[in-house]
């Protein structure tokens, strides 16, 4: 001991200037073996996370069944959780991966053992982190799955799909209804034989039945969704057609086995069916007071009319969907097709009128309306639209459609708009759209004297704003 003792003294003597980690280096090689151990287990009563990360550090690498090892490493993975929140992200990170590379390696048992301890300590996990993220127990699932699509043995697979249907199940308690719709989807996948199809379903019964109060009412009903959702999935891959028809019928509240029940009446041909289905699901968002009723209810039911060849009906709907769509013009098209083209001309007025009603009518409206008249080369129509909206912008999208048939009115709209424009606004940017726009007034026929008063005036006008002036002098005339 007086060696040590003489050896430090000239080690602090001839490196005071050292690293302190080079010092720690050169001490580890002057102790022994038995001294650095009686060192550990001391430091390590009182030292949780020291405990931890030596299991974690030196338990791999033991000559032990390896059911147990990985059992033993996720346990003090976890228990980092509390103590060393980084720590415990990378070494659960670590395994993960290992698990990942033993699955790529082939070495699917090893694989099987590290994922399954990580699902069963997840209950533990859950109550040492309440923040743990779902990430890495569907990333497990995920693994656990894809040994099932593997070259693995049958009996490892029987092993997987037992572990998920009986063992996880315990843990499931704790989960999230997303990690539990995971977690089934995850059996699902794993399936090999159809008595493992009615396995799972009865378990998705079993949970039903848990999410009904004594009155046979559901305590949660987005559970219920859910389940019966993963429940009609089942009866799909066991192709149970008279099941799977009882099931939407008994719950065609919820919208997706409704729409599911329509289908199935429109492919059957059953109209009178599908359409009061239709028309009970419109009046059912309506009681629940939704605020913006979705449009697929009429869609289906002008499916339905084009079906029938129902004039009335395809037109009332086309021009409901064509107002409720944001003008959607596949809906006016439609529309038009149903209409003698003798009889058209007279609808364009009331349909234009129906947009102006629109308690949303704005800009997009006012679009929508000057789209109708260049359709139905409703020329007048859409001059006039421009006077009443002389704005540049909506000008410069329509104007090419009129130059050659309306010249001298485009050019007095355009000089109406440029006088507004350049009343409401300043700077740079702005007086070169006003420039601009008086070069399109340049394009149109008899256009000189006009732009060349206008550009007077408007320097007259505004002659205190010199950038505006140097703009317009740059206009040739």
């Amino acid at each position: 001991m007086y060696l040590v003792r003489f050896d430090l003294f000239e080690l602090m003597g001839h490196w005071l200037e050292k690293p302190i980690e080079e010092i720690f280096t050169l001490l580890l090689k002057k102790i022994s073996a038995s001294e650095l151990k009686s060192f550990l287990e001391e430091a390590a009563q009182g030292d949780h996370s020291l405990q931890q990360s030596f299991i974690i550090r030196f338990l791999d690498s033991a000559n032990i069944p390896s059911s147990e090892k990985y059992s033993l490493l996720i346990r003090s993975i976890i228990r980092l959780a509390k103590e060393d929140s980084e720590k415990f992200q990378q070494e659960l990170s670590r395994y993960l991966s290992k698990g990942k590379q033993f699955i790529e390696a082939r070495d699917y048992l090893d694989a099987f053992y590290l994922l399954t301890s990580l699902i069963s300590e997840y209950k533990q996990l859950s109550i040492h982190r309440k923040d743990f993220a779902s990430e890495p127990l569907i990333k497990t699932f995920s693994l656990l799955s894809s040994i099932s699509k593997s070259d693995a043995g049958f009996e490892l697979k029987e092993m997987v799909f037992d572990f998920l249907l009986n063992k996880v199940k315990s843990s499931a308690e704790v989960f999230s209804a997303f990690e539990r719709e995971i977690w089934i989807q995850t059996l699902i996948d794993t399936v090999s034989e159809e008595n493992q199809f009615i396995r799972i379903l009865d378990l998705i019964v079993e949970f039903i039945g848990e999410n009904r109060s004594q009155y046979g009412e559901s305590k949660d009903e987005m559970e219920k969704e859910q389940l019966l959702t993963m429940k009609l999935q089942l009866l799909e891959l066991l192709n149970r057609h008279e099941d799977i028809h009882r099931l939407l019928e008994s719950n065609k509240d919820i919208k997706t086995f409704r729409l599911k029940l329509i289908e199935e009446f429109i492919q059957q041909q059953q109209w009178e069916e599908a359409k009061e289905l239709i028309k009970e699901g419109r009046r059912n968002e309506l009681k629940k007071g939704s605020i913006n009723l979705t449009s697929e209810w009429d869609e289906m039911l002008l499916k339905i009319a084009q079906q029938e060849n129902d004039m009335k009906s395809i037109r009332n709907l086309a021009l409901q969907l064509f107002l409720e769509s944001d003008y959607d013009f596949k809906y006016y098209q439609l529309l038009k097709q149903h209409y003698d083209p003798s009889r058209w001309k007279l609808n364009i007025d009331r349909i234009v009128t129906s947009i102006r009603k629109e308690k949303s009518f704005s800009t997009k409206g006012i679009h929508a309306v000057a789209k109708i008249f260049i359709e139905d080369e409703e020329w007048d129509k859409l001059l006039s639209l421009l006077d009443k909206n002389a704005s540049l912008d909506f000008i410069e999208q329509y104007a090419d459609h009129l130059k050659e048939k309306f010249p001298e009115q485009l050019l007095e709209i355009y000089r109406k708009a440029i006088r507004r424009y350049a009343e409401k606004y300043m700077g740079p940017e702005s007086y070169r759209v006003v420039v601009n726009a008086l070069k399109k007034m340049q394009s149109l026929p008899k256009s000189k004297e006009i732009v060349q008063s206008l550009a007077i005036e408007l320097k007259v006008t505004y002659r205190q704003r010199r950038a505006m002036v140097e703009e317009l002098n740059k206009v040739m005339l």
